[in-house]
């Protein structure tokens, strides 16, 4: 039996003994991780990807990391048939929800939802139908009676499941779904349901296109409340609940001057419409960042991947201040694709953490679970801005050369100027001194690490050559 200390440092992958290759040598992938608690332990669930073929997989985990069953339970087929027309591409569509003694895992089976029992008398039960459509990676909640679960099918709708495996009929919510509009997801704050439904612009065939994050606040009987929303220019956004709020974080594109910023906001349900609090900024990053967030009895905990390169971490922060929150972080594989990590927290307020991550580039994407205890580290100092930074050749040809003494740099960003902004052209390791690029001459370069950028410093163009002594 492996101690809690060396459990936490496992991957959930080795842990679960799943082999990196099926039969006729496939590659096995393990992503879109979701995570729910029981009170006491946790029910991870992921998709497996073996070629084209992908399936629903769950497994319970006690809170420093270590499975509680001897394997993982397929439940069925996943799929998610308009993938590309999804905000999140390779974001889930299933998730889990726990009551007392019982867990509902629900998927997607091409457009058919279906639920199952996986923890509790009823877990050999055999999957049921709850309804047709879309859902998204928390489309289900518990309200301390039955479970509650909405998806979109051209309208939003939702279904109610009782702990014996009771489905009402669906209940159609509104008449309208935004295309562009990702699936609902639920929250339950002991009076109110609230959905969210993220909607991309950016895919839409309008003059200036503006995203926003609608939320709908429904009755207890699923009789819709009121409406509110804000617009940010986003790529994915994710809802936990207190029991008497919400907190939902996101990604804003502050471009071209801030880069990305990690956000979270509170939102308080009315009887009428949905309250919308101030932005609390978590984290600025130059690259596109996926996050989650859970209630842990005190604070809502944020949790997000960023990184480049081959340089990732891991990091959380308690959402308790309009202040920038204090964090912690830890170093981490690299992701898949752009995943959101999971978190929750069980009764006692212990959180863990479940990603999908490669510990190289060209290796397949496991699970790995961190423990609330490995995510303890402070920021470093931000990295000294790089010197002697200059460019000689052609706009064709061209080599950029800089130094560094390497002390808290993990890389180096070379962007091409427009103005005052920059364009990231090339992401080098922190032992790399030169880059050949093409197309410009107007460039500079910045240090990162996990804190963030440097300053940027300006290339100098063809630098006259020294004279040798003498001559």
């Amino acid at each position: 039996m492996f101690s809690g200390s060396l459990a936490a440092a496992l991957s959930l992958a080795v842990l679960l003994a799943a082999p990196t290759f099926a039969a006729g040598h496939d590659v096995i992938v393990q992503t879109a991780p979701v995570l729910a608690s029981n009170g006491v332990d946790f029910i991870t669930g992921w998709t497996e990807e073996i070629a084209q073929n992908r399936s629903f997989a769950v497994r319970r985990v006690s809170v420093s990391g270590l499975p509680l069953d001897e394997q993982q339970t397929d439940l069925g087929p996943v799929d998610s048939p308009n993938a590309t027309d999804d905000i999140n591409v390779a974001g889930p569509r299933h998730g889990i929800a726990c009551a007392p003694g019982t867990c509902l895992a629900v998927w997607q089976d091409s457009e058919t939802i279906r639920g199952k029992w996986v923890t509790g008398a009823a877990a050999a039960s055999s999957s049921f139908v709850i309804g047709q459509g879309l859902i998204s990676d928390r489309p289900v909640v518990w309200n301390g009676h039955e479970f509650f679960l909405s998806w979109a099918a051209g309208q939003l709708y939702s279904a109610t499941i009782s702990t014996v495996g009771t489905v009402s009929a669906p209940t159609r919510l509104t008449n309208y779904f935004l295309d562009l509009s990702s699936p609902p997801e639920v929250g339950w704050d002991g009076k109110h349901y609230l959905l969210m439904l993220p909607t991309d612009a950016s895919r839409c065939d309008c003059q200036d296109p503006k995203s926003l994050i609608r939320f709908n606040t429904l009755a207890a009987d699923g009789t819709i409340l009121g409406e509110n929303f804000f617009f940010a220019d986003f790529l994915d956004a994710h809802l936990a609940s207190s029991g008497h709020d919400f907190l939902v974080t996101y990604d804003h594109y502050a471009y071209p001057a801030a880069g990305v910023q990690l956000a979270a906001r509170r939102i308080v349900a009315t009887d009428t419409d949905p309250q919308i609090g101030d932005p609390i900024l978590l984290f600025q990053w130059f690259a596109p960042m996926s996050s989650s967030a859970t209630w842990n009895g005190t604070d809502y905990v944020a949790a997000w991947r960023y990184g480049a390169g081959s340089s990732w971490w891991l990091s959380e922060a308690r959402v308790t201040t309009p202040a920038f929150p204090s964090r912690r972080l830890t170093s981490s594989g690299i992701p898949d694709r752009q995943v959101a990590p999971a978190i929750a927290s069980n009764a006692a307020g212990e959180s863990i953490i479940v990603t999908s991550e490669s510990p190289t580039l060209g290796e397949p994407a496991r699970l790995r679970t961190y423990a609330e205890a490995e995510i303890d580290a402070l920021p470093p100092p931000f990295p000294a801005t790089p010197s002697a930074v200059n460019v000689s050749g052609s706009p064709s040809k061209a080599t950029v050369t800089w130094q560094s003494d390497g002390r808290d740099v993990a890389g180096f960003l070379v962007e091409r100027v427009y103005g005052d902004y920059g364009e990231i052209i090339a992401v080098v390791s922190a032992g790399a001194r030169s880059i050949a690029i093409s197309g410009t001459l107007n460039l500079r370069v910045r240090a990162f690490n996990a804190s963030g950028e440097s300053e940027s410093a300006t290339a100098v163009v063809n630098p006259p050559r020294r004279r040798a002594a003498g001559r």
